[in-house]
């Protein structure tokens, strides 16, 4: 079963025949179902949808509401701009609905959704579709935005409006498009400041691991109960065991998978056997130890550059045993790391230092943050009172291996980003860690058989976790503290109390050695190269050396080489 796809035809000035006709050719030959007609609105999908009444459809997964209620709701968001929906209603969807009084049409994106809501405009008629191939059978036309490519190689994990094909744009997670005859607005209409705020934090310790453990608990439950068999990705660590966890207490059929590469530090299959035999899951082990080209194309179009190709083994892998297990749904603990605040540094030290001066609270963290990082409480303090008093930085920028006077000196705007007066350091880097890795969960082939569910990252779980203070995460000078106590009785000591992480750098460094040769060629005269975004001399002048564990800058390479394949999918090889 996969998530499925969907277009919609907006046009305020009227539905052309012509245009109707065409929408009707393209959902025909796309397999997908007119789900939704009524004047200026037309809706196709094979997705899972649902009408809402005269109003418009819903697409997707609406957790947290009754269906028969969701049509009186949706005439409530259309009042309010979308605020009263995503107020009471989660998941994975995308609302779109009309106003004849307002002569206008909303597309309403909950902020965790991982539907992709795509935009783009022909003449008079604005088209919105999960799938950049649909957006083209309608006429859009695909040429590469160059201003996006330097903005996604300066400001990695920064994903907003823009795309990388011109003319097409994104309407982001919390935010309601408005579509009028003349014109087109945005509103964000939920914002992740609003629950980690002052007047919302939970400072009590078990309050808070109550408020994350049930939101996770229930999250799951509900996320889960559509799917008949899902697949885990069990790796063994803290994060994907907490969702083994809650699914076992939901009752939901699953197959726990665990992949291993040849390395000791990408052996884990003792946590996740442990954490499988805690849960009741049937465990299966595999490994992975392709020898893979970099320099392949990607499984599909893409609006930007998506999988890691260190990952396409690994993702290759998932797919197969999913159709071998008769799957229809994948469960990842991706962006546990991120929604439960691992600490940045010394900044949970400094919040204590902002909110209650330098007494025995601000001690307490400060020991529990130098434990974390095994570091001296000295240390700890003296980097918690420079950041507290400092600028806040920008958005980290990359320039290792790219020409700087090519590159944009200021990110895209983000609505996420927009903060209040008075942020603490540890609340800008928990939001900002969020931001970041809902950029990287689309893109796998595994999700054109069945689609990938994120639980850490479904919009009640960030909620509950943004009300933690940072130096909750920290107590007693373990990371994820309040996680790690939600769920203390229904996983294995040995992975509660884990204070290693597996890790895949050794697997990343074979392979890249194994590339170097082919890569030298492919990057010096590949796309970027042309657009005279690469320093072409630092870039031979690494490839020519193998790697060094004392020297990961072939990290910094790999992005670079997924955006040129990105760009060859697109544009084939240069001449």
């Amino acid at each position: 079963m996969r998530r499925g796809d969907y277009f919609a035809v907006i046009a305020p000035a009227g539905l052309h025949p012509a245009n109707a006709q065409k929408a009707a050719e393209v959902a025909a030959r796309h397999d997908l179902a007119q789900c939704f007609r009524a004047g200026d609105l037309l809706v196709f999908a094979s997705a899972p949808s649902q009408p809402l009444g005269d109003t418009g459809a819903l697409i997707g997964q609406a957790c947290g509401v009754e269906p028969e209620h969701l049509s009186s709701l949706a005439a409530a968001a259309r009042q309010s701009a979308g605020r009263a929906l995503v107020t009471r209603c989660w998941g994975d969807y995308l609302v779109l609905c009309r106003d004849p009084a307002a002569q206008c049409v909303m597309a309403i994106r909950p902020p965790a959704s991982t539907m992709p809501t795509l935009r783009a405009t022909l003449g008079a008629v604005t088209l919105i579709s999960s799938n950049i191939d649909l957006l083209l059978a309608l006429g859009v036309a695909p040429r590469i935005d160059w201003d996006f490519v330097a903005q996604h190689l300066a400001f990695p994990h920064l994903r907003g409006h823009r795309t990388g094909i011109a003319g097409v744009d994104e309407v982001v997670g919390g935010e309601c498009l408005t579509v009028r005859r003349e014109t087109s607005s945005r509103l964000s209409i939920w914002s992740p400041w609003h629950f980690a705020s002052a007047d919302h934090r939970i400072d009590d310790r078990e309050a808070a691991t109550d408020s994350v453990r049930h939101a996770i608990l229930s999250s799951v439950a509900e996320l889960a109960a559509p799917f008949r068999t899902i697949m885990i990705e069990l790796s063994g660590g803290l994060d994907s065991s907490i969702v083994a966890a809650a699914l076992g207490a939901a009752g939901a059929r699953c197959v726990a998978v665990n992949l291993r590469t040849p390395d000791a530090e990408g052996d884990e299959r003792r946590y996740a056997r442990a954490v499988a035999a805690r849960t009741g899951h049937r465990l299966i082990e595999d490994a992975v130890d392709a020898d893979l080209d970099l320099t392949g194309l990607a499984w599909s179009r893409t609006v930007r550059p998506g999988i890691p190709a260190m990952l396409k083994a690994a993702d290759r892998r998932f797919l197969e045993l999913a159709e071998r297990e008769g799957c229809d749904a994948f469960f990842s603990g991706s962006g546990g790391d991120c929604v439960f605040a691992m600490p940045d540094a010394a900044a949970p030290v400094a919040d204590r230092w902002l909110t209650a001066g330098g007494g025995l609270r601000f001690l307490r963290t400060a020991m529990a943050v130098a434990e974390v990082h095994d570091a001296s409480l000295w240390r700890a303090v003296r980097r918690a009172l420079r950041q507290a008093h400092q600028t806040p930085a920008p958005w980290p920028t990359a320039s290792a291996f790219l020409r700087k006077e090519a590159l944009p000196t200021r990110p895209d705007p983000h609505p996420w980003l927009s903060e209040p007066d008075g942020v603490l350091p540890g609340t800008r880097a928990h939001v900002r860690a969020i931001v970041a890795t809902l950029g990287h969960l689309d893109g796998y082939a595994r999700q054109s058989i069945a689609p990938s569910t994120y639980p850490l990252l479904s919009q009640p779980v960030i909620e509950a976790c943004l009300h933690v203070p940072s130096w909750l995460w920290v107590d007693r000078g373990r990371d994820r503290a309040i996680a790690r106590r939600a769920f203390r009785d229904l996983l294995p000591a040995s992975v509660i109390d884990r204070r290693t992480k597996g890790a895949m750098d050794g697997y990343c460094m074979r392979n890249y050695d194994r590339n170097r040769e082919r890569l030298t060629t492919f990057l010096e005269r590949g796309h970027l190269a042309t657009a005279g975004l690469l320093d072409r001399v630092h870039v031979a002048e690494f490839l020519d050396r193998p790697p060094l564990r004392s020297d990961p800058r072939f990290y910094d390479l790999l992005p670079i080489i997924d955006c040129e394949v990105w760009l060859r999918t697109w544009l084939g090889d240069p001449d």
